[in-house]
């Protein structure tokens, strides 16, 4: 969870993820994506209760 807390899009912190099978945890940091980008994963992290996508 710490990995996908430190994504950052340039010098910003966004916490954004992305579903990936290969991942450790079946997620993987998504620096591509800003913040307040609408995001609609099939799951989302455990971690993430309010299932925004960050």
């Amino acid at each position: 969870m710490i990995e996908l807390y430190n994504t950052r899009n340039g010098t910003m912190r966004t916490g954004c993820y992305r579903v990936d099978a290969t991942g450790e945890d079946g997620f993987a940091p998504d620096p591509a994506r800003a913040t307040n980008a609408t995001v609609s994963l099939p799951f989302y992290h455990a971690a993430d209760t309010n299932q925004d996508g960050n």
